[in-house]
């Protein structure tokens, strides 16, 4: 039996219209929070459906549940709000609508945050959640990132983003004493009652855990107010619920804060509509813009500036009542990645959006596009517009015909070659080449976003380059993996050898298509001419669905089925393509249907199978162990592994190129970690982490190394170890690692790693000091420089000089551009997260000349792509294969704490460091060894302004850090003479290369 209690700590209100099936899953959410010292107010907004008598049975089953019925239908949520406010009675308040939830630990945690900060309000995290899929997203979550009070909005603007009532709670005695309560006779509220909340507030808290569920229900039985965007009425409310918002601004003085205001209205509440203008036809735009414009031509100019160009683009297009290019605009607004225009006009040195230049000077200031560079892209980062503008399918086959647009004519006289992938970001489930041509002059349009003609074409030489294919799709070739079952994008891939440029597939809003045929391995008995679900699809003959033209036919958004068509419940595996609302106009696959059946493998396929189950550290230690007791050490095989495995690069690269040209008896093989691509055509591999793999290491009598060799593997006493490690330290390392002093465990196995290793590679007096005895190693140590340098201090040799070529051939590097590499190291506690780039590249492309490129090499620990459409000023170097190549083809070095300074000092170039968290690097991470101000041969940057400002005046920067530069390379890279690899081969292999 309930508690009772004599006045209730928090009352939540819940209000309802219409809504009798999901209102006791709303209440019941509450009445099971983990506070039982709690009310709640069901407040009926006059329903006409059960509502009555469900909220009555609420009553009766639990005293904590009260019932209001207000006489007649507001029409919206202030008035059913404003009466349960009325009638509660607990000294804090909470708002929960009947078509949502509170996740079970919200009141209790805001109560005790408002008790601990005695804030006015204390707002959370919400989870909206899909009921449809179960995908769980998050509103806003930068908003809620971290636990903390805020003395009023003006020192956190950017909160008016968070305009929802619901995900508050609020103490009563503050609502009281501002009078503060929700208009009555508009919808949208929730925005004029959150600006005066913010206003009035002194003090108020926030928390990063979810305090409120916002369900999108699937199928639901009536548009609740955010969902009617289709409505122009509801475009009327909206604006003037921002009206009221700026009349709230000055009754509170808070006049200071409009600009803000405007920026959140413009970028949430109209950005809204704006991304949903391609589902609208172009009378409806003309209507929208007669509501919309009148108030943004009121707002703060600044607020329109901080928009994206697209956005501002968007309003442009609706303020000049072209419907239809505003359409094709604003497909870019759903998605992370940018969708160019299908044309541009160049006039008086500017390139605009659309096909004729702006008539007037405020299309001029919002339509110009020129800082997205088109024609300046390379291949990799070119803004194409790839468009679905027909389907067919029969059988077991679908055509898509894709159409590209290239508004900048970077493919203009090129080749690539096409294919469609299949795929999230980490697996291509399948890649389908085919053929584009040029479409001709003129195209029309057909099949398109909008239905409208593109003039220009291949035939005009101001028109975009315009390509059309078709790619074929044999379902009974398509194989999806079992766990694959979330959407995957589709996309449209142009490669020319290694490089690659990757953009979505667009399809017109809402298509949702499944195939007839079946997905995965052709079995007996299939059948190949089932009919396509949905007749209102479907041509004049059976099997075959057509979309040409105006002849697209559509299934609700999101579902899998044609129109009209029965669900597919069973039999083959289907192919869905759909445009889906978690991807706006993208177009996106997946499989519908039962698991194909499993045919049972070959014997090859199990025995691969059984030795990968089987190739544990443990397994693989006991089979190195027993071939080491019964094989002997071949005195003429040596073992090459760098960065575990993944290239062929580093110091043992430099080791191997020069045995080669020695041209000795011994035999080289070398580890790779699943990508042989990255190794040499003609160098013997072996892949790590297998029994072939132990069966070399047991046999090679010389391992040459520049991480470690994997624990599980003793070192024989016939064999050789030579250690080179990957880079001279700044940071601690070895034992004086965190995680070796806070893990005994580990450190003994590091201990033991070290143990095994015969000869270290020293390339510094430091180096030994910082490392080699950090890491406890008493063997040998070998005085000779680093192999890898031989050739950056080589630098001006035909040779090296042909290697900056082809670096600069391949990220396309225009003639005349001087080339910034930026390479810092990663964070620890951060591996993959991105933290390591700490350049705000948007900011360094406005600042930085337009002569310089960059070229960023992320850590292999970390992860790096060029944000759109930087494509002109950076490229992405992560994945090259040789960090010397990029560092010869560099003029200046960008870094942090990463050892490549040592390494690019032999250049003789200048050195930046950008290191805007130096003293929490230093102190908080694993700590380093030496003081970098002190040393750097480099000025020590801290923002973008002061970065761009040196590399605008490099050549005085480096000249005045002449004598800190000399002393560095002493200090550092005094054995590097471009003979190291000599000396190591010398030193190490002894009589088998004399």
């Amino acid at each position: 039996m309930t508690q009772r209690f004599t006045v209730p700590d928090v009352s939540v209100i819940v209000i309802t219209y219409d809504d009798a099936p999901r209102l006791p899953r709303a209440v019941r959410s509450v009445l099971g929070q983990t506070l039982k010292n709690l009310e709640v107010i069901i407040v009926d907004d006059c329903s006409g459906d059960d509502t009555p008598a469900v909220a009555r049975a609420l009553t009766e089953q639990d005293d904590r549940v009260r019932y209001v019925r207000l006489p007649a239908n507001s029409g919206g949520c202030g008035a059913p709000r404003n009466a349960g406010m009325d009638a509660a009675r607990a000294p804090f308040l909470m708002f929960l609508d009947s078509d949502d939830e509170l996740p079970r630990h919200a009141c209790k945690s805001l109560l005790l945050e408002a008790e601990r900060t005695d804030a006015d309000f204390v707002m959370g995290t919400v989870e909206r959640v899909d009921e449809a899929t179960g995908a769980v997203t998050l509103w806003y979550p930068q908003l809620f990132a971290e636990r903390r009070t805020v003395e009023g909005i003006r020192a956190e603007p950017e909160l008016l983003f968070n305009c929802l009532a619901t995900n508050k709670l609020y103490r009563r005695s503050f609502l009281d004493a501002t009078g503060i309560r929700f208009h009555e006779d508009i919808h949208h509220e929730d925005i004029v009652w959150s600006t005066e909340l913010f206003c009035r507030s002194k003090l108020f808290a926030l928390v990063p855990w979810p305090v409120y569920r916002w369900l999108l229900a699937a199928t639901p039985a009536t548009r609740s107010i955010s969902s009617r965007r289709h409505e122009l009425e509801n475009v009327r409310q909206r604006v003037t619920a921002a009206e009221l918002s700026d009349r709230v601004l000055a009754e509170t003085h808070s006049l200071d804060l409009k600009q803000d205001k405007d920026f959140r209205f413009l970028s949430h509440d109209l950005r809204l509509y704006l991304g949903d203008l391609p589902l609208r036809d172009p009378r409806w735009i003309d209507e929208f813009a007669g509501i919309v414009i009148p108030y943004v031509d009121t707002l703060e100019p600044e607020a329109i500036r901080r928009l994206s160009r697209a956005e501002r683009v968007c309003i442009q297009l609706v303020r000049e009542r072209r419907g239809a290019d505003a359409a094709l605009a604003a497909v870019e607004l759903g998605g992370a990645s940018s969708i160019p225009p299908r044309q541009v006009v160049a006039h008086d040195g500017r390139v605009f959006w659309g096909t004729t230049p702006p008539a007037d000077e405020r299309g001029r200031s919002e339509l110009d596009v020129t800082e997205l560079h088109l024609a300046e892209q390379p291949l990799a980062g070119a803004l194409l517009r790839h468009e679905l503008v027909d389907l067919q399918a029969s059988g077991d086959r679908v055509d898509l015909t894709v159409r590209t647009y290239d508004p900048g004519r970077v493919l203009d006289g090129r080749a690539p070659s096409a294919s469609l992938r299949l795929g999230g970001r980490r697996r291509t489930i399948a890649s389908i080449p085919f053929a584009p041509v040029p479409a001709g002059s003129g195209p029309d349009g057909t099949g398109s976003l909008d239905g409208a003609g593109s003039p220009g074409g291949t035939g005009s030489p101001d028109g975009p380059v315009v390509l059309e294919g078709t790619v074929s799709i044999a379902l009974s070739d398509l194989v999806w993996p079992d766990g694959v079952v979330r959407p995957q994008a589709v996309m449209v891939v142009l490669s020319e050898g290694e490089r690659h440029n990757v953009r979505p597939l667009l399809a017109s809003p809402g298509l949702s298509f499944t195939s007839v045929g079946e997905v995965g391995p052709e079995r007996p008995g299939k059948s190949g001419g089932s009919r396509v679900p949905g007749g209102s699809g479907r041509s004049g003959r059976s099997g075959v669905f057509r979309v040409s033209g105006a002849s697209w036919r559509f299934g609700r958004s999101g579902t899998s089925r044609a129109s009209g068509g029965p669900k597919v419940s069973g039999g083959p595996a289907r192919l869905v393509l759909e445009s889906s609302p978690e991807a706006p106009f993208r177009l996106t696959a997946r499989r519908l249907g039962p698991v194909p059946r499993r045919r049972f493998p070959r014997p090859a396929e199990l025995w691969r199978s059984l030795l990968t189950d089987l190739a544990t550290p443990r397994n693989l230690g006991r089979f190195y162990r027993l071939v080491s007791a019964v094989v002997p050490v071949n005195r003429r095989l040596v073992l090459f592994e760098s960065a575990e495995g993944s290239d062929y690069t580093g110091n043992p690269r430099y080791v191997h190129e020069e045995l080669q040209r020695r041209a000795t008896e011994l035999r080289a093989v070398w580890s790779h970690a699943g990508v042989p691509e990255r190794f040499p055509e003609d160098v013997d591999l072996v892949r790590r982490d297998t029994f072939r793999y132990a069966w070399t290491l047991a046999r090679a009598g010389y391992w040459v190394d520049s991480h470690n060799l994997p624990y599980c593997y003793r070192k024989r006493a016939g064999t050789r170890y030579l250690q080179t490690w990957h880079g001279q330290v700044f940071k601690k390392m070895g034992l004086e690692e965190p995680r070796h002093r806070a893990q005994p465990a580990l450190a003994r196995r590091y201990a033991e790693a070290v143990a095994r290793w015969d000869v270290l590679l020293t390339p510094s007096r430091d180096f030994q000091r910082d490392f080699a005895r950090a890491s406890g190693f008493d063997g040998e140590p070998l005085h000779a420089g680093y192999p890898r340098n031989d050739v950056l201090v080589r630098h001006a040799e035909p040779a090296q000089r042909e290697r900056a070529r082809l670096v600069r051939e391949f990220f396309e590097i225009p003639a005349g551009r001087r080339v910034v590499l930026y390479a810092p190291t990663y964070r620890d506690g951060g591996r993959f997260s991105g933290d390591s780039i700490r350049l705000d590249l948007p900011a360094l492309a406005e600042a930085l000349h337009p002569d310089w490129v960059i070229l960023v090499r992320a850590h292999r620990y970390d992860r790096f792509s060029v944000p759109d459409p930087l494509g002109h000023l950076v490229r992405d170097a992560s994945a090259y294969p040789e960090v010397n190549d990029l560092m010869l083809a560099s003029d200046v070095l960008v870094t942090d704490y990463s050892s490549i300074m040592f390494d690019y000092a032999c250049l003789g170039r200048p050195i930046l460091y950008y290191v805007d968290d130096h003293e929490r690097y230093a102190s908080a991470q694993r700590g380093v060894c030496f003081d970098l101000a002190e040393v750097a041969p480099g000025p020590l940057l801290r923002d973008t302004g002061e970065l761009a400002g040196a590399l605008a005046g490099l050549d005085e920067v480096a000249e005045t850090c002449t004598e800190r530069y000399a002393r560095f390379r002493e200090r550092w890279c005094g054995l590097d003479d471009g003979q190291a690899a000599a000396r190591v081969v010398d030193a190490f292999f002894g009589e088998a290369v004399r």
